[in-house]
């Protein structure tokens, strides 16, 4: 049997993390990396051809990661509420992943989307596309049916969450637990506006 790499993609991209952390995304070079993870630069290089491949690995695995606890909190409970525990959700999570909530506070821009190669922007594109059925079929769970309708569940589920822990991140300050709860009441009412304006037209 083959031996496991000394040096695998997780450790490397968990070293990309911390320079992010400690800097910004321009921070994370394959020779920063190297050093960061204790690493011969040839690791790097064996892992990723050049930058932009990994800066690209680590904006899609942190969006990985956010999406799949994302997406269970919307299908764990239908419509209306699966909607709430998903903007919830977003809270807790960078709270318990606040490395890749960091990640995931900057833009790809950041990250070089321009340079990224075409499947690594596929990927991208297949990602948000998946959240975007996922947030329409739980809107049509709810009696969502306008263009209008669609536009406040993303306010209420992924603008609102956002703007509200984007501030702690890149100030690096702590994020308290009851913004939770505070964005949660913000997603039932934009949600509850939603259902309102529906019922009206």
């Amino acid at each position: 049997m083959g031996r496991k790499p000394l040096y695998d993609e997780n450790t490397l991209l968990d070293a990309a993390v911390e320079l992010v952390r400690e800097s910004s995304p321009a921070a994370v070079t394959m020779s920063a990396v190297a050093r960061k993870a204790g690493a011969p630069s040839g690791s790097v290089y064996h892992r990723y051809a050049e930058r932009p491949e990994l800066l690209s690995a680590l904006w899609l695995r942190s969006l990985a990661r956010f999406h799949g606890t994302f997406l269970a909190a919307i299908d764990g409970e239908a419509g209306r509420e699966g909607l709430i525990s998903g903007a919830r959700a977003v809270v807790g999570w960078c709270i318990e992943y606040r490395g890749d909530a960091e990640v995931l506070s900057f833009s790809r821009e950041s990250f070089g989307y321009a340079d990224w190669s075409a499947q690594a922007r596929r990927a991208l594109d297949e990602a948000n596309a998946t959240v975007g059925e996922r947030l329409r079929r739980a809107g049509e769970e709810m009696g969502a049916v306008t263009e209008r309708d669609f536009e406040g569940i993303t306010i209420a589920v992924v603008d609102v969450p956002y703007a509200s822990v984007r501030r702690y991140l890149r100030q690096g300050t702590p994020l308290p637990g009851y913004v939770e709860d505070l964005v949660a009441v913000s997603a039932a009412a934009v949600l509850d506006a939603v259902k309102v304006g529906s019922a009206e037209q």
